[in-house]
């Protein structure tokens, strides 16, 4: 076990959600931790999912950290284990996007379950009997912001963004960690 996966599995466990352990079996079984998080972008290397997972979750609560010296109101609305949960499990829907190619050991993209790209995330782990606040779905389903594909850019789905970021600070504070950590580690790439 890497030192990634030992820090994702023991957070996980200290959220003490019902649901979390078959989650983590989940994530385990279907090799989150060995996957890369792009084919082609930001962290596509073996172990890049867990470690982009990771670097989300440092980033959300640095931004949880900040809201609250700001404002300690806060705290009620960005609770500590809801955080944990969007931030690492924001892409679990990833375990079904790649497959690897045994001839040179690249992964390409594997369409076995073609639904939304957060919506995929809150089915797996729902499937799992993970408890999920109605934040959590939401930050983990919009995640992306509301531009995932062009093609589904409706005026409802730009709606039901929109309503869901006046929700919960919670989406907001996902959106922004990913897009850190997705932009930290691209700099790293180009360096």
């Amino acid at each position: 076990m890497t030192e990634t996966q030992n820090t994702i599995t023991r957070l996980l466990l200290d959220t003490r959600r019902k649901g979390i352990e078959k989650v983590v079996d989940f994530l385990d079984e279907n090799d989150f931790f060995v996957l890369p998080a792009s084919t082609r972008y930001q962290n596509r290397e073996m172990g890049g999912l867990a470690n982009h997972s990771l670097s989300v979750y440092r980033f959300a609560m640095k931004l949880r950290d900040d809201a609250i010296a700001a404002n300690p109101d806060v705290k009620q609305t960005l609770p500590a284990d809801s955080v944990a949960i969007a931030a690492l499990l924001h892409d679990t829907c990833k375990v079904f996007n790649y497959a690897k190619d045994n001839t040179d050991g690249t992964f390409h993209h594997n369409y076995r379950f073609p639904v939304g790209h957060g919506e995929k995330s809150v089915i797996a782990l729902l499937r799992c009997g993970l408890e999920l606040t109605d934040e959590e779905i939401m930050a983990i389903r919009w995640h992306m912001g509301p531009y995932e594909l062009p093609e589904r850019d409706t005026s409802q789905e730009r709606k039901e963004y929109h309503i869901a970021m006046k929700r919960t600070p919670l989406c907001d504070l996902i959106q922004r960690a990913d897009k850190e950590a997705t932009r930290e580690n691209l700099r790293g790439v180009r360096s």
